[in-house]
């Protein structure tokens, strides 16, 4: 996967910023590939890895004016996007929309498209990917041609398009895998099966998400921007301290929502109940603690919100299938 990227500075008035940085000709002919930047026009992280046909890619920025990076892939490329937190809008001849963290999309973008991104000043933005090499996905099509036919159709002919018009809210079950994706280093020889495993449950829970839009499942309760903000603002609190949560009527009245709106509010953003995203966030956090660090079990409970290790540990079996322990040794 190739392409190229100018950086400017929207902000005309300033010699300096309309100072071009190019970045040419990033590739795949290396494992993993990364750079980062750091002067008067902000702060840029990228990373790139290659896993067995799949292209893992982070992005993270934070622009002192706001920021345009323009370019154009010298190659195909097929791609699931997930911005995790920040606001940028994609500009291409095919599309232009704004994209808000904690949304997704399945994107083709053609060999030689010209496009570009813009970035407000002082927001600091990360979007995570994984793209296609051509030979794993023609694959894929065959084993799933009902699937992934029609849009793969679509990219060989060198269309530029989101499977989704409008992006779509990423729910807790992305966001976990997306989690679980980064930590597999840590699972030895068996990273690249485990990665490519947690990529194709994503990539599922996508199609799923493209299907009901198409087949026009309602949403449960219609949110306008306004209400979608409370859910998200209704999760953050949620989850600030998980060891004495809200209930959800204190959730309701703390952003302004009656409890009904509320609880179907989680379930059309996140596809989960209140207390199913708590829970999804407890098991993650239990999860990255036994990886990165060398607490006990009960420790980790604790952390978790859990008073007794045995509740903890018939928790995390339901979510994992195994015992923290048992999860511990395999490592």
């Amino acid at each position: 996967m190739k392409y190229s990227i100018d950086i400017s500075s929207d902000d005309i008035q300033d010699i300096l910023l309309e100072e071009k940085i190019n970045f040419n000709n990033f590739n795949n002919t290396q494992p993993s590939y990364g750079f980062n930047l750091d002067n008067h026009i902000g702060k840029i992280g990228f990373k790139e890895e290659l896993l067995s046909g799949l292209i893992l890619s982070n992005f993270e920025s934070r622009f002192t004016n706001n920021t345009k990076l323009s370019g154009y892939s010298l190659t195909p490329i097929f791609s699931m996007h997930f911005m995790l937190n920040g606001s940028v809008n994609y500009e291409t001849p095919s599309f232009n929309r704004p994209v808000d963290g904690g949304q997704n999309n399945i994107w083709s973008l053609t060999e030689g498209e010209l496009g570009c991104s813009r970035y407000k000043k002082d927001i600091s933005c990360s979007s995570w990917s994984v793209s296609f090499e051509e030979s794993f996905l023609k694959k894929l099509v065959n084993a799933y041609p009902d699937l992934l036919n029609d849009p793969y159709l679509r990219h060989i002919n060198g269309e530029t398009f989101c499977l989704n018009k409008n992006y779509m809210p990423s729910n807790c079950e992305m966001n976990l895998i997306i989690s679980q994706i980064g930590n597999a280093k840590f699972m030895g020889n068996i990273c690249h099966l485990y990665t490519e495993a947690k990529v194709m449950e994503l990539l599922a829970l996508q199609l799923q998400q493209h299907e009901n839009k198409e087949a026009d499942i309602p949403c449960l309760c219609c949110l306008n921007k306004s209400e979608l903000d409370k859910i998200y603002e209704a999760k953050d609190i949620l989850i600030s301290d998980i060891n004495s949560p809200p209930t959800i009527l204190d959730l309701s009245r703390n952003i302004g929502m009656n409890e009904k709106k509320l609880q179907n509010g989680f379930k059309e953003v996140f596809n989960q109940t209140v207390y199913g995203c708590l829970f999804d966030h407890k098991m993650n956090l239990a999860r990255q603690l036994i990886l990165d660090t060398d607490k006990t079990i009960f420790e980790v409970a604790l952390d978790c919100g859990y008073e007794y290790a045995s509740h903890f540990t018939t928790a995390f079996k339901r979510k994992y299938g195994l015992t923290p322990k048992q999860f511990k040794k395999i490592l």
